[in-house]
């Protein structure tokens, strides 16, 4: 893996074992000092774990041009600028009336509980890993700094997914590397959900973390540690982050439960996972959706016309969110039926959890339009680090012209 990306690789990982971190102390009320000295403890291992390539195996190397350097630059600032336009000083509603209320609730070890008396529009049952890592910054600050904190946050999960893809597919194909940095750029709808301090675009970006850890497990088992990790993570951030994870598990569970990766598996997953089962023990309500499944739930599922409003809905976001992904998949399954070859792997992954999330739509109790409306976008969204990454494998597998020449190194 390339050194900008295990410097990423390594700031997911302390979001996440800081959220986690805090949560479990912030159940004996322990004061604050215990869950800084103990952040500051793991972070330094997995620094020195995660950054430094310490692979045997022969690697490709080779530099950066002056023109992806420049390409590089040039989207970046591109994509901070239109973030910043987007950024709206409280965030969107959700995070005002949601994970940034749950935040507030969270910085105080002796009351935090108090937010499962809101059980009505609250949402008391999502996750905290959001509202944790808000919330252990929160503490460390003034009140004059806690507008900044939950910023900060959305301006590093929007920025970290195209700079994943981009430095993953810059050595392997410039071009392939440039679109997909600039379709992140100018997509205004994955910019406003990622300055709107959502939990949507963290969960994707978990979700994109474990697939390039996965398809870099080869290198060093401590890849599959952290591929399990992130999907762990996706349990901590939203309640449809178990069916990603479980997903995922299913595809890759010859890597995952191989005898040589099992116990790596299972470090990865455990702290997230042991956070996610002890909060639901304190939640009073059930999930919204599983709740409401009852005696009218096959009545849903054999109801034609509910299947036609949420492909209608679908191809309506999908033409006016995600026009150029609607695209660049026609043109994958061209390629595939050329070259005679299933989807990959990742693509593969990312179309069944694509297809569960919007079967979700078929049981659930709220009014159907009104659900799809509200939500139906941002599940999209969840998704499009990962598809634009699958995108992105197969076409950077099409050469123009005779691949330049490589050093090897043996690292």
């Amino acid at each position: 893996m390339e050194l900008s990306n295990r410097y990423i690789i390594f700031i997911l990982t302390a979001i996440g074992s800081i959220s986690c971190i805090y949560f479990l102390c912030l159940l004996p009320a322990l004061p604050i000092f215990v869950p800084v000295i103990s952040s500051a403890g793991g972070l330094y291992f997995l620094y020195k774990w995660i950054v430094p390539n310490k692979s045997p195996d022969i690697y490709v190397q080779k530099k950066m041009t002056w023109v992806a350097l420049f390409i590089f630059t040039m989207g970046l600032a591109i994509l901070t600028k239109n973030a910043l336009n987007a950024a709206e000083k409280h965030g969107g509603w959700d995070a005002w009336a949601i994970w940034n209320y749950h935040a507030h609730f969270l910085t105080s070890p002796q009351h935090w509980q108090q937010m499962f008396k809101s059980v009505e529009n609250d949402h008391p049952d999502y996750p905290l890993l959001l509202p944790g890592i808000n919330a252990f910054f929160l503490r460390l600050t003034t009140e004059k700094y806690h507008l900044l904190i939950p910023f900060v946050i959305s301006i590093i999960t929007t920025i970290a997914a195209p700079v994943l893809i981009f430095s993953e597919f810059v050595k392997k194909h410039l071009v392939v590397a440039s679109l997909t940095l600039f379709l992140f750029a100018y997509n205004s709808f994955y910019v406003e959900i990622g300055m709107s301090q959502y939990a949507d675009s963290l969960l994707g970006l978990f979700f994109l973390a474990a697939m390039i850890c996965m398809d870099h497990a080869l290198e060093h088992k401590k890849y599959i540690i952290l591929s399990a990790m992130f999907l762990g993570c996706c349990i901590w951030t939203k309640n449809e982050g178990a069916i990603l994870a479980l997903i995922f598990f299913l595809f890759y569970a010859d890597r995952f439960f191989a005898s040589r990766y099992i116990k790596g598996t299972l470090i990865g997953l455990a702290i997230p996972l042991i956070c996610f089962i002890t909060f639901k023990l304190f939640v009073p309500v059930s999930n919204d959706l599983i709740s409401g499944l009852g005696a009218g739930t096959w009545q849903m599922i054999t109801d034609g016309s509910r299947y036609q409003i949420i492909y209608d809905h679908f191809i309506e976001n999908l033409q006016a969110h995600f026009p150029y992904l609607k695209k660049a998949f026609y043109a994958y399954l061209i390629l595939c039926v050329l070259r005679r070859k299933w989807p990959d792997k990742q693509m593969l992954v990312v179309l069944t959890c694509l297809a569960v999330y919007m079967s979700i739509y078929v049981v659930t109790r709220y009014t159907l339009e009104w659900h799809i409306i509200t939500s139906q976008n941002r599940l999209m969204l969840q998704l499009m680090p990962a598809m634009v990454y699958a995108l992105a494998i197969k076409f950077s597998k099409l050469r123009l012209s005779q691949p330049e020449q490589y050093s090897f190194k043996v690292v």
